[in-house]
């Protein structure tokens, strides 16, 4: 069951990768072509992922413990909301912040 675990929190850390780099391309793009900004669609679409991730953990909380589960599911609603925050915040396309990654 603990691979299950790890299973399912790679599906969710590759959701918050795969919807940061597009959020990056979505806000070039549509600086580009003059449309409104899009990121914000996108953050929700990740926070909206952190919502489905942490009932998986409640429900998994005789395997792992109750402590681990509030303190991961803690710690993955404060990266969500983080990144909503840094995605309405910023207007820079060349910036990917997940994790403490900077790139440019």
């Amino acid at each position: 069951m603990k691979l299950v675990l790890i299973a399912i929190f790679g599906i969710h850390l590759f959701i918050a990768f795969y919807s940061t780099l597009v959020n990056n391309y979505v806000l070039y793009i549509s600086k580009e072509l003059g449309l409104p900004n899009l990121i914000i669609e996108f953050n929700l679409l990740f926070l909206a992922s952190a919502l489905v991730f942490t009932p998986i953990l409640f429900y998994l909380k005789n395997i792992i413990g109750k402590k681990r589960i509030i303190v991961l599911s803690l710690i993955n609603f404060l990266v969500a909301i983080a990144i909503l925050f840094y995605g309405i915040y910023t207007n820079d396309p060349n910036i990917l912040l997940i994790g403490g990654v900077l790139e440019g």
